[in-house]
């Protein structure tokens, strides 16, 4: 605590300004009062709020301790949900102002925990906290575009945070502000999976065949027809006039949401390998779509889970496919490491080992067609590797 203490006095020190703590922050000081080892450095976190040059990682991390780790304090104490509010929009405000987007990441983070756990945790005491709940799905749903995709592809999706607050809310209960974040939610789902290549009609112009009947209708859940027929169903959800009720956020609910989506392109290879009988098909088949989607940034949550899968492939390619489509695929692979190396470098380390045990296996077999992957398998790792000590050591 003493570090970021001198923290908040470097700021004052570099920018002149003297920090009295706003008195609208009276509330967090009250619920806090009566843990008086507290009061300095809860002191410290409220005029670092109130410094005109924020530190937003030190406020966030403060901020999750205070909301989070007193609960307790802040469901009973009278001044709760007023504490609650602004712990909120502390969080919007870290969401919107922090330049790292680590940090806003670590705000929505704390801001979804919040209401999560008081959504789920308050009981017959949830109408006590409706008011700062209902203002927080407020400013979510009014963030600007460029914030709001990155909440919408988040860990922590809208959707089941919505399915929570349709179970522990009275029917009753105003439900216009999750109602409008979550049309927002579903609204950019369904256009950015639109503004993606549809996977069946990819790997058909990339295998340059026809695939068999039971493969195609595994791709149904993700192809653009479905995602026209979402969007249809939503508008007709949000033509409704009763946007408000309970009733109106149960349709929405049961529209697919972006996280369950990017869950069926993690499932996707597994299925369409275990539905194709020709041996090498199969392979070729899951590979190629392995590599759609690393190609999708939307996906860049699984991406390393991905590129795992693609390690585990490495030696059947090698082994079992024809020289050239070998060499085609492994080429495609060392383009897919090019483009990761930066940000999993560890995993890429582990694929380009396994390429090169995979090749030492197969120079026993004295069989040319090895010979022109080889080639490819040793210009292209100087390439990966070439701005890498790490990898260089390694694999030398």
């Amino acid at each position: 605590m003493e570090s970021k203490s001198r923290a908040l006095q470097a700021n004052i020190e570099e920018f002149g300004v003297e920090v009295e703590i706003d008195p609208k922050y009276r509330p967090i000081q009250e619920v806090m009062a009566k843990y008086e080892g507290l009061q300095k450095v809860l002191n410290t976190f409220l005029e670092e709020l109130c410094h005109p040059r924020k530190n937003w990682q030190f406020i966030t991390g403060e901020a999750r301790t205070y909301s989070l780790g007193y609960y307790y304090d802040l469901s009973t104490h009278p001044r709760g949900p007023e504490a609650l509010g602004l712990y909120m929009e502390i969080a919007v405000e870290a969401i919107r102002n922090a330049r790292s987007s680590e940090v806003k990441n670590d705000a929505f983070s704390n801001l979804y925990l919040m209401l999560q756990k008081f959504i789920k945790e308050s009981g017959p005491d949830l109408d006590r906290f409706l008011s700062g709940i209902n203002r927080a799905f407020k400013h979510i749903s009014e963030l600007d575009e460029n914030i709001f995709v990155h909440i919408a592809k988040s860990y922590y999706q809208l959707d089941r945070l919505a399915s929570a607050f349709l179970k522990y809310s009275a029917e009753e209960s105003d439900f216009s502000s999750i109602n409008s974040l979550m049309r927002r939610y579903y609204r950019y789902t369904y256009d950015y999976w639109l503004s993606e290549n549809d996977p069946l009609e990819w790997l058909i112009k990339e295998t340059s065949q026809s695939l068999p009947e039971n493969v195609s209708v595994l791709f149904k859940p993700l192809s653009h027809d479905h995602f026209k027929q979402c969007q249809s169903k939503l508008n007709e959800i949000t033509a409704n006039k009763n946007n408000s009720s309970a009733m109106s956020l149960n349709k929405l609910l049961k529209l697919p949401g972006y996280g369950s989506i990017v869950e069926l392109y993690k499932e996707m290879p597994e299925k369409i390998f275990n539905a194709v009988d020709y041996e090498k098909l199969r392979h070729q088949y899951k590979l190629v779509f392995l590599f759609h989607s690393m190609n999708i940034s939307g996906l860049s949550g699984i991406h390393e889970d991905t590129l795992r899968e693609i390690n585990n492939m490495i030696t059947q390619v090698i082994e079992n496919e024809d020289p050239k489509h070998a060499e085609l695929l492994i080429e495609k692979i060392f383009g897919v490491l090019r483009d990761r190396v930066d940000t999993y470098p560890d995993t890429v380390l582990k694929t380009v080992l396994n390429l090169r045990d995979g090749f030492c296996s197969a120079r026993n077999l004295i069989s040319e067609q090895m010979i022109m992957p080889s080639i490819h398998y040793c210009l292209c790792l100087r390439y990966v590797c070439k701005n890498n000590s790490k990898f260089l050591h390694e694999t030398s």
